[in-house]
């Protein structure tokens, strides 16, 4: 009863069985085995809910209107990137620069 959603539920489940050389610990591996073999023989058909596709449907749309701002973004940078840098005035471009030199 612990593991039945687990095991008979919407979901994949991995199970470890441990078993011991000892042979005062046979039977609880003999028991073991038995159980993870059961387990392996029950078959789930999942099937999606209403719920889950509405929201397998929201998620893909968010994931174009997201792909989508991202391409306007890039178009945005490259379209900025390749207009000429402003100059700047003819003034502050004949002013020497002053370089300090300290010792």
């Amino acid at each position: 009863m612990l593991m039945s959603d687990s095991i008979g539920g919407n979901s994949k489940t991995l199970m470890f069985v441990c078993c011991s050389p000892e042979s005062g610990n046979c039977s609880e591996s003999t028991n073991s085995l038995d159980f993870a073999k059961r387990c392996k023989n029950v078959t789930n058909n999942v099937k999606p809910t209403a719920g889950d596709i509405l929201q397998i449907k929201k998620l893909k749309a968010e994931v174009a209107r997201l792909k989508k701002q991202q391409y306007e973004t890039l178009k945005k940078k490259r379209t900025s990137s390749l207009m000429p840098r402003p100059q700047r005035p003819m003034s502050m471009r004949s002013m020497p620069s002053k370089k300090v030199f300290r010792f």
